[in-house]
C-alpha cells in the first residue's frame, strides 16, 4: 500500500493595501458639485479574517478528562474532529490519488457488507479498511486519526460526560443504528437493514457539538495503542451496525483492540485536526 505523508506548508500573507490620506489645502476653493453627477461613496474594505474554519469538521474546545481504559485524567486540548465518519466518496479520491483501495475490492465476502462496492454509496462510510489505510487517508487529507482520549471527551458531551452522546436514553434504533441482538450471528441487523447506513441518517446520534454517529453505524480507528509499543494493536472505539453485544456500554467503554492490520465491515474512520492559532469561527463548520 501506497502511504504518503503530506506536510503543508501554511504562508500567511500580509493583507490589505490602502492609499494614504491626503492633507486638504484649507486655502483652495472646493469645487463645485457637478448638477448631473450623483456623489459615489467609496466602498470599504473587505475586514481580515481571525479566525479559523475547517469546512466538514467540529470544533471542540478542550479540557480535563478521565479515560476509560486507565481511569487516568488527561488534559486536552481544543481540535478539530470530523462531523461524521468519512463516506465512501471522500475516500474515492484518495483512491483516485494513488492509494490502495477498500480491502474487500479485491474480493468481497458474501457475509460483510462493505460499503466501496455497493451501488449509490457515496455518502455510506467507508469500512473493510486496515488501521494502516484509516491513518494514511488521514494524513492525505491534512489531518490526523483521533486519540482514544478525544473520541471519548467529544463522544460524552466534554464535561458534560453524558453516557451516551444523546444523554442517559437507552439505546434504540430510533436513535442510533446499531444491532440489538446479543451476539453477531443473532442480531447483526443494522436496524433491519443489514449494514451500516448514510451518515448522519439517525439525528438522535449527535453530541451536543454536532458530531453525529458516534455510538452506533460503525466503530472507529484511533491512533492509540493498548501499550507504549508503537507496534502494539489499537483501540477501536464505538459501536456499530454489528455489534449488538456493545448496545447497552456507555459510549466510551465500547470498542475494543484491534490489530493494525485487520479490517472488517464493522469499523470505519473518523479523522481529527489539531487546533492552529486563530480561533474557529464558529461553533460549527459545514462543508
Amino acid at each position: 500500500m501506497k502511504r504518503h505523508i503530506l506536510r503543508t506548508l501554511l504562508f500567511i500573507m500580509p493583507g490589505g493595501c490602502g492609499s494614504a490620506a491626503r492633507p486638504v489645502d484649507a486655502a483652495a476653493p472646493a469645487p463645485a458639485a457637478s448638477p448631473t453627477a450623483a456623489a459615489v461613496e467609496p466602498s470599504a474594505p473587505a475586514p481580515a479574517r481571525d479566525c479559523a474554519d475547517e469546512p466538514g469538521m467540529i470544533y471542540i474546545a478542550g479540557g480535563d478528562t478521565v479515560y476509560s481504559e486507565d481511569r487516568k485524567t488527561y488534559h486536552l486540548e481544543a481540535f478539530w474532529l470530523d462531523r461524521t465518519e468519512v463516506t465512501v466518496a471522500a475516500f474515492r479520491k484518495f483512491v483516485e490519488a494513488g492509494y490502495s483501495p477498500p480491502l474487500s475490492a479485491t474480493g468481497q465476502r458474501a457475509d460483510l457488507a462493505c460499503t466501496w462496492n455497493m451501488p449509490q454509496a457515496d455518502e455510506m462510510p467507508i469500512n473493510c479498511i486496515d488501521w494502516h489505510q484509516a491513518e494514511a487517508y488521514c494524513l492525505w487529507a491534512g489531518k490526523r486519526l483521533p486519540t482514544a482520549q478525544e473520541w471519548g471527551w467529544a463522544a460524552r458531551g466534554r464535561e458534560a460526560q453524558r453516557k451516551y452522546p444523546w444523554g442517559d436514553a437507552k439505546p434504540s434504533c430510533e436513535l442510533a443504528v446499531i444491532d440489538l441482538g446479543q451476539s453477531r450471528e443473532e442480531g447483526r441487523t443494522g436496524c433491519g437493514r443489514n449494514r451500516p447506513w448514510p451518515v448522519a441518517s439517525k439525528p438522535g446520534d449527535t453530541t451536543p457539538d454536532g458530531v453525529v454517529d458516534m455510538f452506533g453505524n460503525l466503530a472507529e480507528r484511533t491512533s492509540t495503542g493498548s501499550t507504549a509499543d508503537e507496534r502494539s494493536t489499537r483501540i477501536v472505539r464505538g459501536s456499530s451496525f454489528a455489534t449488538g453485544n456493545f448496545a447497552s456500554s456507555t459510549v466510551d467503554e465500547h470498542g475494543g483492540y484491534s490489530v493494525r492490520e485487520a479490517w472488517s465491515d464493522n469499523t470505519g474512520v473518523r479523522c481529527a485536526k489539531d487546533v492552529g492559532p486563530q480561533p474557529p469561527c464558529g461553533a460549527t463548520s459545514e462543508h
